[in-house]
């Protein structure tokens, strides 16, 4: 994986407008997906990718 590149991609689902996808490849090649639903959907999936790739530390502010 290239140097700063997320391991972690925020994806908009296309089918459900209100959903935002947080998708990754693991070790042996299968593909995981988290889905985040609701108004803050697309800030929560950004906050979870960047808290996964460790750019937020261990702690993670959820539901303010």
């Amino acid at each position: 994986m290239p140097r700063g590149k997320s391991k972690y991609e925020v994806a908009h689902n296309r089918v459900q407008p209100n959903e935002w996808n947080v998708e990754w490849m693991d070790e042996e090649g299968e593909v995981h997906c988290v889905i985040f639903s609701g108004p803050r959907a697309q800030e929560l999936a950004r906050e979870y990718a960047a808290w996964k790739d460790g750019k937020l530390g261990d702690a993670v502010s959820v539901g303010r």
